[in-house]
């Protein structure tokens, strides 16, 4: 099953998408949110042309595990999405996420301005990545 990984912030929503088996979550751009029903339509037209059957978003919590201003924005974003989007949505812990994709850029020789413009889509592979490291192997 393919499935679509977000990484939902401010202004840039990370997206990420998975092998049909999926095993492998790779990086397939980011969204510069303009306008809320315009972020939804180009979401809404990637899980077409993806082929996506789930969409996984990072649920960014506190270091403690608790739910802050910024989960409370995600679950919201997440309500709207649904109302659009009538694929299935999951969320996964994004703690951390954007720290682990900084240094694997980092360490992939990329340089500053190639980090800037990648850390969102990569952020989201690694929220992928680990939602589907949990899942049941069939």
């Amino acid at each position: 099953m393919i499935r679509l990984g977000l990484d939902v912030g401010e202004r840039i929503i990370g997206c990420a998408v998975c092998d049909p088996e999926g095993r492998i979550a790779v990086p397939c751009g980011a969204l510069k949110r303009t306008h809320l029903r315009r972020d939804m339509a180009a979401l809404r037209d990637l899980a077409r042309e993806k082929n996506v059957r789930e969409i996984v978003v990072g649920m960014p919590l506190m270091p403690d595990g608790s739910r802050g201003r910024r989960a409370e924005e995600t679950e919201q974003f997440v309500r709207i999405l649904r109302g659009f989007i009538r694929i299935p949505v999951r969320y996964q812990d994004e703690r951390y996420s954007t720290q682990e994709a900084e240094e694997r850029l980092r360490e992939a020789g990329c340089s500053m301005e190639e980090r800037r413009q990648r850390v969102d889509e990569m952020a989201a592979a690694i929220i992928l990545q680990d939602f589907l490291n949990c899942q049941p192997i069939l």
